[in-house]
C-alpha cells in the first residue's frame, strides 16, 4: 500500500522529535541527519545534501515532524 502524502514545500519547517541520531553511525543517512537542525527548512536541508526521501522516511518513522 502506497501512503499518500502531503508534498514538502522548501520552506515547512523540519521539527526534530529524537534526543539522538537513530541511524546507524557507519552510513549515509547517518550523516545526512546530522544536517537537521531545530527550525530549518525543508530548502535548507535539501541545499545541504538531504534528500525529499530521507524527509519521507524520518516522518514515517517519528523521528521528524515537517510543518
Amino acid at each position: 500500500m502506497v501512503k499518500k502524502r502531503k508534498p514538502l514545500a522548501d520552506g515547512m519547517v523540519i521539527i526534530i522529535l529524537v534526543a539522538s541520531n537513530p541511524k546507524r553511525p557507519w552510513g549515509a543517512a547517518y550523516k545526512r541527519f546530522d544536517l537537521y537542525r531545530e527550525g530549518m527548512t525543508v530548502g535548507e536541508f535539501l541545499a545541504l545534501g538531504g534528500t525529499r526521501g530521507d524527509l519521507w522516511y524520518d516522518q514515517d518513522h517519528d523521528f521528524i515532524r515537517v510543518i
